[in-house]
């Protein structure tokens, strides 16, 4: 932490003439109270020179005081000498006038404790809002999550942010299965390999896309508010800068320059490899990126304040910049969650295995027997079956650890409200969530199903052939939660 006590050569009077300033050049966010202690007393500076110090009022500003002279001719004048707030902008207000007058001299106590105390509230009023904005590496901790299912459903391994990414088994294991059946043959094999496991990896791979679009828009707000706290620590570091300028007399100048929607865009590419790529394989499956791509900050503005009205004016225009931008960024990332929430509902087949049951009246027991390979066979149902089954249901219970609510919740005044985007998002979580769960049950009961209708090829009789017909009720009535149900 830098020091406040450096002289640099200056004589103390020197040191304590100058209006305070936490003075850390890379005051973070962290340091907030510390920055707004520093912006009340400023302000307080600019308030007592310019409301109670005017023209032709000479003003002095120590280290723990003011005074103010008045020269009224004939020798006669008064001076006012104020208490000065502390460095955290407490206290002060404390008065004395020593009022002299054709060479008689009057002593009175006064008190503006209560004007103080006033130019502290409106101060706070300004930045309680923004005093407790979502932390970024707490939302970078919900994307790891977010990354721990992409993980377990992607076919290939990436690079999000400077984190990589490995993929999954369940593509390598629906090729060994694709390469077992390829390897025999027969109308029941070349059925279920077509029905199946041909739409298999698509339907898996489509998942993966939409659960990386649903991580990614974490990526956008942690940008977002990465960029906001840097803003809200610029607006208090220049209002103070302004306030001080005033209080010597001179104009402060506030710069308006924000970059909260770029990083929002940027942070997009912090969870993915990157929006064209992520945009190309959205509009594989018919979602977009529309929203979040058309998104810009305002031109930069300059606010100049020459008095303490002024300079108040300037800090609340800075904030309600922040707050417009915050707002339209979040706004896009909503809307384009609803958006694509609706895409995904319109096209059902990217995601639905959509599975139709095999009959033992298809089946030729006779023909089929020929290609049966018993052990490659075993090797689909009892070794890469059971291993997608697994990766599957890893995935869909860690979407459960995904909970955005209590991690971006801030002030009802900041962006879009107290808890942003969270309930679109999480409609979207558990829509992938649910959508998950019924590929593992579709999973489940069409390698049942096959495995039944390899049971009735081998041995032709009555059980067999049950079981195998009874299947269709099993696949018709779905345990799970519909992902498709209303969430509003």
């Amino acid at each position: 932490m830098a020091s406040d006590d450096k002289d640099n050569g200056e004589t103390l009077e020197e040191v304590f003439s100058k209006p305070y300033m936490f003075n850390i050049p890379d005051a973070t966010y962290d340091d907030l109270p510390e920055l707004i202690g520093s912006l009340k007393r400023a302000a307080i500076d600019a308030y007592v020179r310019n409301k109670l110090a005017p023209p032709p009022a000479f003003f002095t500003l120590a280290e723990d005081h003011y005074l103010i002279t008045v020269n009224s001719g004939a020798g006669g004048g008064s001076t006012t000498r104020i208490t000065r707030p502390n460095s955290d902008g407490e206290g002060g207000g404390k008065a004395s006038t020593t009022t002299t007058n054709f060479g008689q001299t009057q002593c009175d106590d006064g008190d503006f404790t209560s004007e103080f105390e006033s130019v502290r509230e409106e101060i706070k009023k300004i930045l309680e809002p923004w005093i407790d904005l979502p932390k970024p590496e707490r939302i970078n901790e919900e994307m790891d999550d977010c990354r721990r299912i992409v993980s377990l459903l992607a076919e290939k391994a990436s690079v999000q942010g400077v984190k990589i990414v490995p993929s999954g088994k369940i593509h390598t294991k629906i090729k060994s299965i694709y390469d077992n059946l390829t390897q025999m043959g027969g109308t029941t094999i070349e059925t279920f390999k077509s029905n199946i496991v041909e739409n298999l990896d698509g339907i898996v791979g489509n998942l993966s896309v939409a659960t990386t679009f649903w991580g990614a828009t974490l990526g956008s707000e942690y940008g977002a508010f990465k960029k906001a706290r840097e803003s809200v620590v610029s607006a208090v570091k220049q209002g103070t800068d302004t306030f001080n300028a005033i209080a010597n007399k001179t104009s402060g100048k506030m710069n308006i320059a924000l970059k909260i929607a770029e990083f929002a865009v940027d942070g997009f590419k912090i969870f993915s490899t990157g929006t064209k790529v992520v945009g190309a394989a959205l509009d594989s499956i018919g979602l977009g990126l529309k929203a979040i791509d058309n998104l810009k900050d305002a031109k930069s503005t300059t606010k100049t304040s020459n008095t303490y009205d002024e300079g108040v004016s300037s800090l609340i225009s800075f904030f309600n910049e922040i707050n417009k931008s915050l707002y339209n960024t979040e706004n896009a990332i909503q809307r384009n969650l609803i958006d694509n929430y609706g895409k995904m509902q319109e096209d059902k087949e990217y995601y639905d295995l959509e599975l139709k049951a095999l009959k033992s009246s298809e089946i030729k027991t006779s023909e089929d027997k020929l290609y049966i390979n018993e052990s490659k066979v075993n090797s689909i149902l009892h070794n890469a079956k059971p291993s997608i089954i697994k990766q599957l249901e890893l995935a869909k219970g860690r979407f459960l650890s995904v909970d955005i609510t209590p991690v971006i919740r801030r002030n009802s005044m900041v962006g879009i409200g107290a808890t942003g985007f969270s309930v679109a998002f999480h409609h979207f979580k558990w829509l992938l969530h649910d959508l998950v769960g019924r590929l593992t049950e579709e999973i489940d009961n069409s390698f049942k199903n096959f495995e039944l209708a390899i049971e009735y090829i081998k041995t032709e009789d009555y059980k067999a052939k049950s079981e195998l017909d009874n299947m269709g009720n099993t696949i018709d009535n779905h345990k799970g939660p519909d992902p498709w149900q209303d969430r509003d």
